[in-house]
């Protein structure tokens, strides 16, 4: 199955879920994250595809490469058309770096403002705990519950301070390292790789 919601349900450490044949599996590893501006941007600085980061910096590089071009080109024939290609590629290329170094931390303000808006609070507070097969993390604001079998979950990721669970196309876990009450994050890493995908 993919990553489910459960509405107004509390999944908490003390409450064992059940897991088929009517077994109780107390949960291996818990863990309270909060999700602030600084996380969601430590998160999707990790979530941007390599090739993306590496063609912006390669598209950077080829127009400082044309800028000298330019620059010469007019030092050698005095044609000011030179010039002004020089000055539009240098506007072209500040306002690219503007957008790359800015429009992050704007999406971030607005995404903090719906948060307040819709919670009363900056920052979101999670409670995940992992059972043998199962995870289930609880939004304290409402109660909602998101659970998954580790079947669903594709991928793992490693950020500072961030364990990044891959659950279907947008959904991802977030699992802060320093927000383990049950279990370590070493031990958590080395359960975690065993089960997913599988």
């Amino acid at each position: 199955g993919l990553c489910r919601k459960r509405a107004g349900t509390q999944a908490l450490p003390e409450v064992p879920l059940r897991h088929g044949k009517g077994s109780s599996m107390e949960s291996r590893f818990s863990v309270d994250t909060t999700i602030d501006a600084d996380i969601q941007y430590e998160a999707s600085k990790s979530l941007m595809p390599r090739y993306v980061q590496l063609l912006t910096w390669v598209c950077f590089g080829l127009s400082v490469v044309l800028l000298g071009i330019m620059v010469w080109q007019y030092v050698m024939t005095k044609n000011t058309m030179h010039l002004v290609l020089a000055l539009l590629l240098v506007l072209v290329v500040g306002y690219a770096l503007f957008n790359q170094l800015r429009g992050p931390r704007t999406a971030l303000r607005r995404w903090q403002q719906n948060i307040q808006s819709k919670y009363g609070s900056n920052a979101l507070h999670l409670h995940t705990d992992f059972y043998d097969l199962t995870l289930a993390q609880t939004l304290q604001e409402n109660g909602e519950v998101l659970d998954a079998g580790y079947s669903t979950i594709t991928e793992l990721r490693e950020t500072e301070h961030l364990f990044l669970l891959h659950c279907g196309r947008q959904q991802w876990y977030f699992v802060n390292k320093a927000g383990f009450t049950k279990g370590t994050p070493d031990e958590f890493r080395a359960f975690i790789s065993e089960r997913i995908g599988g």
